[in-house]
């Protein structure tokens, strides 16, 4: 083709010679796109010649072309993808996992980038991180539906997909029996018998024998506690003083409700629509947190100082990120709480109803539903398959509260904050080094 070939041409000409290998002219041709081309032109080429440069063992080359590429159009994760991959081969891992990690910026559903961040960090012997990192591109790419089986994954990828698994199925559970460790020391095999079977069950190394087939905690189940939908209410000291309180309490949430303060829905909206039916309106569940997720509410404290005082008395399940949870529950007239399950039956779930028109009733499945009294405190396990309803025509108050399973040591106690932390802990370093991640336009 003459020296006055339009761009166009000079570019259908290119991919042509590339298609059938004649790859000094095409290198000729992409050469001249540089110098010429429009962008969309110029980024072509400098993705062909990288991945040229790549291929040949030029691998600083490769950076450079890679880099050029991400100034062009800095939007597009699969560059930084690219980029991380040249800086790789030009042995550069700090640059490797900065571009990797630019593209899970760019694209969360980056599940490569995730998984070769996983694999820079195992390079530099830092076995924790590649774990937390493969972890989470393992769970987000199973989430979306790669990575499944073979059907579901690139041929390409599938023995460094075998590989982030087996290398996760190794340091879990080793990062959190470490966890136990100190407590096992400090407190014996005993002691720590049942928490210690709750990790593998949670892991998947046992299985879990539930006592009763409407007991299945969806997070963490801790065996051999006795197993019943509703608890004697003698074993929490507790209760009768808090009963004491009902009527200064209900008169902070009367006040609090009629001015709107504090009140925001139970859930995000999508959790809602799933969970809640029958509402005639909007705020079919709505709540005012004085703890959720562990996180104190101090405005809502503030305007219900009798009710923090109570709560402040209590014996409260304060595990980072997810305990206490503590709140008026308030359910609007037609709403219906479909049937669900708690996370985990090391710790309970306690009602001091406020308002109970005739009408509601929590409803444990294979029990006789319960109505609310109000005033007097009732305690459930909410492991238990549950649900729950207002069919009247007026609001529905409870003080909802959760407390630890009476059954459980203080050691299994302080054993279960540990363990659950933990495994907080873990998910959470593997969403900040590996967030979701998904891309196939790479030169691996």
């Amino acid at each position: 083709m003459s020296g006055s070939a339009s761009p166009r041409d000079l570019l259908e000409d290119a991919r042509a010679a590339a298609a059938r290998q004649d790859f000094a002219r095409a290198d000729a041709l992409y050469g001249q796109l540089l110098a010429q081309g429009a962008v969309a032109a110029r980024i072509e080429s400098l993705r062909y010649l990288a991945m040229r440069a790549f291929r040949a063992g030029a691998a600083d080359r490769a950076v450079d072309f890679s880099r050029q590429v991400t100034e062009l159009e800095p939007g597009a994760s699969v560059h930084w993808l690219n980029l991380g991959v040249a800086c790789r081969g030009a042995a550069d891992l700090p640059a490797a996992r900065a571009a990797f990690a630019e593209a899970l910026r760019r694209d969360a559903r980056n599940h490569t980038a995730a998984l070769c961040i996983g694999e820079v960090l195992e390079a530099t012997g830092d076995r924790t991180g590649a774990a937390m990192a493969y972890w989470r591109a393992i769970v987000d790419a199973q989430a979306r539906g790669a990575w499944r089986n073979n059907d579901t994954t690139s041929p390409a990828l599938r023995p460094r997909v075998v590989h982030a698994m087996d290398f996760v199925d190794v340091e879990r559970p080793r990062l959190l029996q470490q966890v136990l460790a100190p407590l096992l020391e400090a407190y014996g095999e005993d002691e720590m018998r049942r928490i210690r079977a709750a990790l593998r069950i949670y892991l998947g190394q046992d299985l879990p024998d539930y006592p009763d087939p409407r007991q299945k905690p969806s997070f963490l189940f801790v065996p051999g506690l006795p197993s019943a939908a509703f608890l004697p209410l003698d074993v929490f000291p507790w209760i009768e003083e808090l009963q004491a309180r009902t009527a200064a309490i209900r008169d902070e949430m009367l006040a609090a409700v009629a001015a709107r303060e504090g009140l925001q829905p139970f859930h995000d909206r999508e959790q809602l629509n799933q969970l809640v039916a029958g509402a005639s309106e909007e705020g079919s569940w709505d709540a005012l947190f004085f703890y959720r997720h562990g996180e104190r509410f101090d405005a809502n404290c503030a305007r219900c100082p009798v009710t923090t005082a109570a709560l402040e008395r209590l014996p409260r399940v304060e595990i980072r990120d997810h305990g206490p949870e503590i709140l008026f529950s308030l359910l609007r007239p037609g709403a219906h709480i479909l049937p669900h399950r708690g996370v985990t039956n090391a710790r309970v779930v306690a009602h001091l109803p406020l308002v109970v028109p005739p009408g509601c009733a929590l409803h444990v499945l294979g029990e006789e539903p319960h109505a609310w009294r109000e005033g007097e405190v009732m305690v459930f396990d909410d492991t238990f398959e549950h649900e729950a309803w207002n069919r009247s025509g007026e609001l529905r108050v409870i003080l909802l509260m959760d407390t630890w399973n009476p059954w459980l040591s203080e050691a299994e106690r302080l054993a279960c904050t540990r363990l659950v932390e933990g495994i907080g802990d873990f998910r959470l370093g593997g969403e900040r080094i590996a967030e979701r991640s998904r891309s196939d336009e790479v030169f691996l």
